[in-house]
């Protein structure tokens, strides 16, 4: 969060921390987290967005990407990207479900080593 938050193009309207308080002991837990920046004027990027394994399927990923796009908006921002695997199909299905649309696939070599 450091590293983005200092990056030229942050915008702390589109990037949310979500805590988790438990009701019975007080415990406060992060449990999710989207950061936002632009290097354009009008197009806006998500850089991370994750929910830790035992707060998914709650709805935090949807609330977290509507705050964000919220975010992006409040400062003029209409058009927003991010990346994402093309094998999260979670993700992906959130994504779509949002109005983000596939604008192009990349398929990336691995150089692997043994011995």
């Amino acid at each position: 969060m450091n590293e983005i938050s200092c990056r030229q193009g942050f915008v702390p309207s589109a990037t949310w921390l979500a805590r988790f308080t438990d009701p019975e002991t007080g415990a406060v837990e992060n449990c999710g987290t989207i950061q936002g920046i632009t290097d354009q004027v009008d197009v806006g990027s998500i850089q991370n967005i994750g929910i830790v394994p035992n707060h998914r399927s709650r709805g935090l990923g949807r609330c977290l990407l509507n705050q964000s796009l919220l975010g992006f908006a409040k400062v003029g921002i209409k058009f927003v990207t991010l990346e994402v695997t093309s094998h999260n199909t979670g993700a992906l299905r959130l994504y779509e479900k949002m109005g983000f649309r596939i604008i192009r696939t990349v398929y990336k070599s691995i150089d692997l080593a043994y011995g």
